[in-house]
């Protein structure tokens, strides 16, 4: 799973965080099209690491990847392409 990188709740898995407290993230001085660089840059890392050619799991992938997609839901910004 992913976990924070950052903050209080560093460490933690992004599922467990409380909704507002990634609102309030989202909602501070940062543009949105950094918000969404970090969740690409964050998602390209760890999904290296998971990534079935170096050991990992197809299915750890897959998490990954709805968690990343739930994240951008809740922060507000939509797809990170």
């Amino acid at each position: 799973m992913t976990t924070m990188p950052f903050g209080k709740y560093r460490g933690e898995e992004i599922e467990a965080i409380p909704t507002s407290s990634l609102r309030w993230l989202a909602g501070l001085d940062l543009r949105r099209d950094h918000a969404r660089e970090v969740v690409s840059a964050r998602l390209r890392v760890v999904s290296k690491r998971n990534h079935p050619d170096v050991g990992g799991s197809h299915g750890a992938l897959v998490r990954l990847t709805h968690v990343a997609e739930w994240l951008e839901t809740v922060v507000g910004i939509g797809s990170a392409s």
